[in-house]
């Protein structure tokens, strides 16, 4: 720590940098991230899900009423789902 960090990890030296020179600023760094609670992520989750199926719902609406030329490649675009295995 002394040769390879505190030259940069001091107030004097760099104050964005964290203060390495006491155990305090270590266990600051070292700290253990604890994650999201279930409620938030629960939250979240629900907000994507929602959100991701209209916006695929919306795109396709759009791709359904463009003009794409052989009919059939349009038919076939919209009616087979891309995650099958191989695609």
């Amino acid at each position: 720590m002394q040769e390879h960090c505190i030259a940069c990890h001091n107030p004097e030296a760099n104050p964005h940098l964290p203060d390495l020179r006491t155990f305090e600023g270590v266990s600051k760094v070292t700290a253990q991230d604890e994650g999201m609670t279930i409620p938030t992520l629960v939250r979240v989750s629900h907000i994507h899900l929602f959100s991701i199926t209209f916006i695929f719902f919306i795109v396709g609406f759009i791709f359904t009423h463009a003009y794409v030329r052989p009919t059939w490649l349009k038919c076939l675009v919209i009616a087979i789902p891309t995650d099958l295995p191989g695609w």
